[in-house]
């Protein structure tokens, strides 16, 4: 069975299915009889789905096949979802957006044009992805509901207001400077472990100085030192998402970090701006090489 012609699905998706399918069929076949003893059986499965596609035989010859130029580019892909419902030209609406906000006077303008971002039709979603979706979304909610939140004893100030042993958050480091008058500036930082597990990797940062460099917090941190001046760190819970996920192939965890930097600069004084660019370190985790 194929994806039905008058499938809700985007127009390249349809028209290379039956390709695909004769190409496959051609590659993986000997010759062109034994093409053609197999052939009928998807040519019927391709007319019961409504395409026009007639499978040919299509010989190989890879000795004169084109070697393709292979270079590597950074390109941002835009995914927005397809329906044919709507008539709007989403793509060249979108392209128009980019040429208008991000012309070539603009400094951004090498890293957002029309040769840096492209745009691909993503599927819409189907009544069993949407169920699945709010099932997950209802029992994560009754796992977060029984989840530990603080491991400190009695008696002990929890760094984090009782949420010290949550995993993936995103939390805010205010540092408050002992001058007349005091100073505040402000961290943004994230954990896939236990907030506990990340605030001792940030004293040892503090503490020692082969570990200054860990964090843009550590450096601001030992600046102070250096200068003799005094003060005070304080955490607070921001935010919590998801680390990277091999199915989707998206970081939720990184994306929100990303987002309190850039959008909101009051929040993230200690931050730099470059940190937006960089690589997902839980990316990893997830591979095979390290199960």
């Amino acid at each position: 069975m194929y994806v039905n012609i008058d499938s809700n699905h985007p127009p390249s998706i349809l028209k290379n299915i039956p390709k695909a399918i004769n190409k496959r069929l051609s590659q993986l076949s000997s010759n062109e009889d034994m093409f053609a003893s197999v052939a009928p059986v998807y040519q019927a499965a391709l007319d019961k789905a409504g395409y026009k596609h007639k499978l040919e035989y299509q010989q190989s010859d890879s000795a004169q096949a084109k070697k393709s130029r292979c270079r590597s580019r950074k390109v941002t892909w835009f995914n927005p979802p397809f329906s044919k419902s709507v008539k709007t030209r989403v793509g060249d609406e979108f392209f128009k957006l980019i040429s208008r906000h991000f012309p070539k006077s603009n400094p951004l303008s090498k890293v957002i044009n029309r040769h840096t971002v492209k745009m691909s039709y993503s599927c819409t979603p189907n009544m069993g992805k949407v169920i699945s979706a709010h099932n997950s979304k209802l029992l994560e909610r009754e796992n977060n509901a029984n989840e530990k939140t603080c491991s400190c004893t009695k008696g002990e100030v929890c760094p984090l207001d009782g949420n010290c042993f949550l995993r993936d958050i995103i939390y805010q480091a205010t540092v408050t400077t002992n001058e007349d008058p005091p100073t505040e500036d402000h961290y943004v930082g994230l954990t896939s472990t236990t907030f506990k597990e990340r605030l001792g990797n940030h004293k040892s940062s503090f503490n020692h100085a082969k570990h200054e460099k860990r964090t843009e917090l550590s450096k601001h941190i030992w600046k102070l030192k250096r200068k003799n001046i005094g003060y005070e760190v304080k955490f607070k819970l921001l935010d919590r998402a998801k680390p990277y996920s091999p199915v989707s192939g998206v970081c939720n965890l990184c994306l929100c970090e990303k987002f309190y930097i850039n959008f909101h600069p009051e929040i993230s004084t200690i931050n730099k701006k470059d940190e937006i660019n960089g690589f997902c370190r839980h990316k990893s985790q997830v591979l095979l090489d390290n199960t």
